[in-house]
């Protein structure tokens, strides 16, 4: 099943794992890593491990054909990504460590290259660091860029708000998961509407209750 939109999508957090998909015009990367502090502990109630959101996130991926890319922040220092997250990931999954915040690093560009993307969505902690840097840099880069407020979290609610309203007020679209999936979707004739709709329905308290946070 492939999707038509030119979506890549981008997950990171600093010191953990990021990942990343793409449809055939879009890609996603997220990061997370094994830290218990209160920075993986938002991430962790941002996309829901024990609720079984995060899986959820990537089975989307997988449904829409949408390619990930995983990066990690300092790996030998901060650890590698997490078991839970690597056992959601699809098959084919690239993986690199970083130093630099930006998600932009040259192994990534070239992937972004290869796919042939336009659309990135971006996901994955911390917003204000990691995320927004990330989302600035593609911007420059000339892409379209998506973050999912569902999927981004911070140590500090305020630097994750500032973060987004600063990235929104740069011209990045910051919008709901649900919002994203049936935009890429177009129609309820897609191969995928049926599956998809479900998996939003069985997450509609947790996302909702992460979007109300932020109203």
């Amino acid at each position: 099943m492939s999707c038509s939109s030119d979506i890549f999508d981008i997950f990171d957090s600093r010191g953990w794992t990021q990942a990343s998909m793409s449809t055939p015009q879009t890609a996603y990367y997220p990061n997370l890593g094994p830290q218990g502090n209160a920075l993986v502990e938002g991430f962790i109630d941002c996309v829901g491990l024990d609720s079984g959101l995060l899986f959820t996130n990537l089975n989307l991926c997988t449904q829409l054909s949408i390619p990930v890319i995983m990066t990690t922040q300092a790996a030998t220092t901060f650890g590698p990504c997490v078991p839970s997250i690597r056992s959601c990931l699809p098959k084919g999954t690239l993986e690199y460590d970083k130093k630099q915040f930006s998600m932009l690093i040259p192994e990534v560009v070239d992937a972004l290259k290869q796919e042939d993307r336009k659309e990135v969505v971006l996901v994955g902690i911390e917003t204000q660091i990691c995320v927004s840097q990330t989302a600035l840099d593609l911007q420059k880069e000339g892409y379209k860029v998506v973050v999912l407020v569902e999927a981004v979290s911070s140590s500090s609610r305020q630097e994750r708000d500032l973060a987004l309203r600063r990235m929104q007020s740069a011209g990045i679209g910051v919008t709901s998961m649900e919002s994203w999936l049936f935009e890429t979707l177009r129609s309820a004739e897609h191969e995928s509407f049926k599956q998809i709709s479900a998996l939003l329905r069985r997450t509609k308290p947790e996302r909702s209750r992460i979007v109300e946070s932020l109203l």
